[in-house]
């Protein structure tokens, strides 16, 4: 690649007749300019005086017809391959700062009268215009393929850490790791609307643990912090709390490991067969009803 020395009052001309050059080029870097450069110059640009400031006024200041390159190697996330961004550097754990591709930081220190203004690193989205019955809409695809042995795999991984005591503006706000909605401005006629999808495929085996659906409370978390590992609450009316598809597919209807905390056994006296008028049990689940303690009892034999 050769290209002339961009100098002077009439620099963005001068960057014009050189766009054929450096189209199919690869600008390994932007030189400062505090550096020399006479005649032409293979590997470096330099940026003359002004063009920072002129880049900053224009509203989509670099357009291109084809890709961004990056050609030096990630090292972690203050040295990325490609990185956006000097409002500030993420609370990451160390675990979490190898061998990044692209990096976006964002901080923010200024409040705003708005309760919901959002202070975000990155946004990404994406629609269509007219009618396209063919085509999937993805405001953002995560795609992660796995080719050999390794530690974990995450297509798409989010982590919320509370570094300082704090208080949100709402009872109702939100702290979370990952979030999901969709929100129906119109009607639907057909298809299934989910805040979130989560879904198992292919015909590979398991031989560990395999759920389409997981939820875990660590045992760092302190006694009764948090409240449920699932919960489900409705603000408008719907049919069902649970709705259950497939049903000949599924063995059980619930699987616990073993019998203890909510899952009393001969709980229910006299804990004999119910046949005989009795109601007694085997086992028993306890719910709470506000609360109020409730048993639902369990046999580990069917009776006629």
């Amino acid at each position: 690649m050769a290209y002339g020395r961009i100098d002077g009052s009439d620099w963005l001309k001068q960057l014009n007749d050189n766009f054929d050059v450096l189209e199919l080029a690869e600008l390994i870097e932007l030189a400062s300019n505090a550096e020399t450069i006479t005649g032409t110059d293979a590997t470096k640009g330099v940026s003359p005086a002004g063009f920072i400031a002129a880049l900053a006024a224009l509203a989509h200041p670099i357009v291109t017809s084809s890709s961004i390159k990056a050609t030096t190697a990630p090292v972690d996330h203050t040295h990325p391959a490609i990185g956006v961004g000097v409002y500030g550097t993420p609370v990451v754990e160390t675990s979490l700062v190898d061998c990044i591709g692209f990096t976006v930081n964002m901080a923010t220190a200024t409040n705003k009268t708005d309760a919901d203004t959002s202070s975000m690193a990155a946004f990404i989205g994406s629609s269509n215009t007219t009618d396209t019955p063919h085509v999937k809409v993805q405001g953002l695809l995560a795609s992660a393929t796995v080719h050999g042995d390794l530690f974990d795999a995450y297509a798409v991984q989010g982590h919320l850490t509370i570094h300082d005591a704090m208080a949100t503006h709402d009872p109702n706000a939100h702290l979370t790791g990952l979030s999901g909605k969709a929100l129906l401005s119109a009607a639907v006629e057909q298809g299934w609307v989910t805040g979130v999808l989560a879904i198992i495929d292919g015909a590979g085996a398991v031989t560990g643990l395999c759920h389409a659906i997981a939820g875990q409370v660590e045992a760092g978390v302190g006694a009764n912090v948090c409240d449920a590992v699932l919960f489900l609450g409705a603000d408008a009316t719907v049919p069902t709390a649970i709705e259950l598809s497939g049903v000949a597919n599924m063995t059980a209807f619930l699987k616990v490991n073993a019998i203890g905390g909510c899952v009393i056994a001969n709980a229910l006296v006299p804990a004999t067969d119910p046949g005989a008028g009795t109601v007694g049990a085997d086992a028993c689940l306890k719910v709470m009803v506000g609360a109020t303690p409730y048993y639902i009892p369990m046999y580990d034999t069917l009776h006629g």
